[in-house]
């Protein structure tokens, strides 16, 4: 009984954090473009038209002086399905920014072992503001993504460090491959 009310409490303590997280990221689904590099990155030329050879030139050539063709191409599928409507933009970074939560629980948990420990790191990492300017400010999603990638790279490697299977440290490299690409 008490294993169960343990899960229970937990199960609501994480619909509770993620109530948090979503009430105070929720606003910026409904922002605008914030800075001017918001709309010289994100509504560049480059991210108009998505195609093979547009993705050919997103992954051999620089994008507003940076190379960060992971991102860029994320920015291209936001203006595809958005038309280029700054909501689908924010979209992407608070759903990024979701996974790199659970992700952060995810490794807490892994190194702490407690699920009360990683619980409160993740709503910590979910609502510092540091993280919050990442939803925010749609230029900054290569943070986000490096992260991302950032963060599973590492959850995989104490995997392979664990089990020691050469699939996990391969895939380690990809995503560390990615997460450079990102950011």
């Amino acid at each position: 009984m008490k294993i169960l009310l343990n899960k229970k409490i937990l199960s609501l303590i994480s619909i509770v954090a993620f109530g948090i997280v979503i009430a105070v990221l929720s606003p910026v689904l409904s922002a605008d473009f914030f800075c001017w590099d918001d709309k010289t990155v994100a509504l560049s030329p480059l991210v108009r038209i998505l195609n093979f050879r547009q993705l050919i030139y997103i992954f051999s050539e620089f994008h507003a002086g940076l190379y960060h063709p992971i991102t860029t191409l994320s920015f291209a599928i936001d203006y595809t399905i958005g038309n280029g409507h700054a909501f689908e933009f924010h979209l992407t970074n608070f759903i990024i920014h979701i996974i790199n939560i659970i992700l952060v629980f995810h490794l807490s948990f892994k190194l702490t072992k407690s699920k009360a420990c990683a619980f409160g790191i993740a709503l910590f990492f979910g609502i510092l503001p540091i993280n919050v300017e990442v939803v925010a400010w749609i230029t900054s999603r290569k943070d986000s993504i490096y992260t991302m990638f950032f963060l599973a790279g590492l959850i995989l490697y104490s995997e392979y460090l664990t089990k020691g299977r050469k699939g996990y440290y391969i895939i380690v490299f990809i995503l560390f491959l990615f997460s450079s690409l990102s950011s």
